[in-house]
């Protein structure tokens, strides 16, 4: 790898890094080992930090919480921690009634009178069920079948704890119920891409190649935005579909045999980007970073070459319909980052990208990669 994309992406991944561990101060609260509630702003944990230590902020200043400092803290009508169910950390309260359900990273723990029982899934190992079996008989119907159909997340596990505590008869809490499990946003994109088709030919087996054909383009397309802010505010998972007529020209010239070749290439292109997308905490704008994989399908490949060779004192011209193949598609890979702000009923976000696909002809012994970068206005609706 050249040194200067070395040094770029060490500056890239170490600015990413540090802009992921900033901070989200909202307004919440503590409660004091007194169990007295001191109102404030506190940072939304939104990683396993949120685990180990609240950060509480007022007019002087930050302070650090520790689990054996604090009974717990929380946000209005969102999460909510507790610091005394397992030994210096905090865990995140789901439900609360007569069985309690608490989360810390992919675990879970269930508190029913005086047991504390952890439920974790290692291995597709299916013991938690049997546990949760176990925990919910007293009440629910067959809970061996019950617990049979959960999957091991956090929207299975706590509709069977809210059912049981239904079951009781007691009253119970559920926590963040102001978000919903499963969110789908729709948006359109628009985009100006510059690509470069980069022709590796080694043998020199097709002398018409030249080194690259290159493009730009305009290209439109729908988008759909699938989230569980429930879970998670940060990640989601984001699907496209694009659609782009794009032209690509090349010439080489061959000073030995005095032969110029002339290939132009009409592209139209149905793409499909999927990606995982990261957002940071948006104050007057957001940044966010996606990165994924992507899938064109080639609705037009047409190329065409005109050749022209000097005879003498004569010049000769051929034309060559389809000389450069492409394949019906093409795969690969591409990451990029954005910036967002919400206007009215819309998030409007400014992105960038790169694409890297590969293998987009069939020609024997040639590799062929597309190389592209890519402008993109994106609207999603709030």
């Amino acid at each position: 790898m050249p040194k200067k994309k070395l040094i770029f992406l060490i500056i890239f991944y170490t600015s990413m890094l540090t802009l992921l561990g900033q901070s989200d101060f909202r307004e919440g609260f503590i409660i004091t080992p007194k169990n007295d509630t001191i109102y404030g702003s506190i940072d939304y944990p939104s990683n396993a930090r949120g685990y180990d230590l609240c950060l509480y902020k007022d007019e002087s200043g930050i302070k650090e919480f520790s689990p054996d400092q604090i009974n717990g803290y929380g946000f209005s009508n969102d999460k909510f921690f507790q610091s005394d169910i397992i030994d210096n950390s905090f865990v995140e309260a789901l439900v609360l009634g007569h069985a309690n359900l608490y989360k810390i990273n992919e675990s879970f723990y269930v508190n029913k009178g005086d047991e504390i029982i952890l439920l974790e899934s290692k291995n597709n190992d299916i013991k938690w069920k049997r546990l949760v079996a176990y925990l919910i008989s007293d009440c629910l119907q067959s809970p061996n079948s019950l617990a049979s159909d959960l999957n091991f997340n956090q929207r299975d596990i706590t509709n069977i704890i809210i059912e049981y505590n239904k079951c009781q008869g007691s009253d119970f809490i559920v926590f963040n119920t102001s978000k919903p499990w499963t969110q789908i946003k729709f948006g359109l994109i628009a985009s100006l891409t510059k690509s470069s088709i980069k022709m590796k030919d080694g043998l020199g087996t097709y002398p018409f190649l030249t080194d690259s054909y290159n493009s730009l383009f305009p290209t439109f397309g729908l988008l759909a935005v699938l989230s569980s802010p429930r879970v998670s505010e940060r990640v989601s998972f984001q699907t496209e579909l694009h659609f782009s007529k794009s032209r690509y020209i090349g010439s080489a010239h061959l000073s030995t045999s005095q032969q110029i070749h002339d290939v132009k290439i009409d592209l139209s292109t149905l793409s499909i980007p999927l990606s995982l997308k990261y957002s940071l905490p948006e104050r007057k704008y957001g940044i966010y970073f996606q990165g994924g994989t992507s899938y064109n399908h080639y609705l037009k490949k047409a190329s065409e070459m005109y050749s022209e060779r000097i005879d003498g004192e004569e010049i000769l011209t051929s034309f060559y319909d389809q000389p450069i193949e492409f394949n019906q598609y093409a795969v690969g890979f591409w990451g990029g980052v954005g910036v967002s702000r919400s206007v009215k009923y819309f998030k409007a976000s400014l992105s960038f990208r790169y694409g890297y696909l590969l293998e987009v002809v069939k020609l024997l012994l040639i590799k062929a990669n597309d190389r592209q970068f890519s402008i993109n206005l994106i609207l999603i609706r709030s």
